[in-house]
């Protein structure tokens, strides 16, 4: 019912080594909402020494905490303050992917294979305590619905262009909300400016910038802004 795109039959460079995912989980104790992503990029995987700043959606390519910056006007910088700005808007994170290697030696989630997935993630929704769940790409949402489609009830109802669906496990009579995000990586942009909405978004006089990347993270910014959690002033 739920398929992942097909991996490519190239062959991976010789020396990849199998690659852990060097973070785990981030749940905050209270937490209703909850951020995936896929997994970290080579420089945080492959190296014995990373920062203890390095956390998830560190890349320089990676625009993440630049989007949250802008939407909750707070300065993200150290991996404390993006913390606690979790901790105030009740939401965890996590990746979906534990375990994998790349073909290509490249960052690209399309060359990611050998994939073990994240168990943890099926502990986590059986709890019942999260209700909101972002993946920040298709590829999240995707492989999302493949680690839980032996206690999904029944197939996500969708709404909203297909950015929203509905979901229940077995044995729960409640249902989680997901939301697919736009990418905040920097190589779906080109896919971005062929969009009807980001042309419109360019031409509305709402972006104000010349400068072609600041206006990609404004425009993903603002569908952040529509369907991230609020933060209580």
């Amino acid at each position: 019912m739920f398929r992942l795109q097909p991996i490519s039959q190239r062959k991976m460079k010789k020396g990849c080594n199998l690659e852990q995912h060097p973070f785990g989980f981030y749940i905050p104790e209270d937490s209703e909402n909850l951020i995936l992503g896929s997994f970290p990029p080579r420089e945080f995987t492959q190296s014995k020494k990373i920062s203890k700043e390095t956390w998830f959606y560190g890349s320089p390519k990676n625009d993440f905490w630049r989007i949250l910056e802008i939407i909750y006007r707070k300065d993200l910088k150290l991996k404390k303050d993006k913390k606690d700005l979790l901790k105030k808007i009740k939401t965890g994170m996590g990746d979906i992917i534990i375990q994998c290697n790349r073909m290509d030696n490249n960052n690209s989630d399309q060359n990611l294979t050998d994939i073990k997935y994240n168990s943890k993630l099926m502990d986590i929704i059986k709890s019942g305590k999260i209700k909101n769940i972002y993946f920040t790409s298709r590829y999240v949402e995707k492989g999302f619905y493949k680690i839980i489609s032996k206690i999904i009830k029944n197939e996500p109802d969708e709404e909203d262009n297909d950015i929203v669906k509905y979901f229940a496990i077995k044995d729960s009579s409640g249902k989680i909300k997901t939301i697919t995000l736009l990418s905040p990586s920097r190589s779906i942009n080109r896919f971005i400016a062929g969009l009807k909405k980001y042309k419109e978004f360019k031409n509305s006089g709402v972006c104000t910038s010349s400068d072609s990347m600041k206006s990609f993270i404004d425009f993903k910014s603002k569908q952040y802004y529509k369907y991230l959690p609020k933060l209580n002033p």
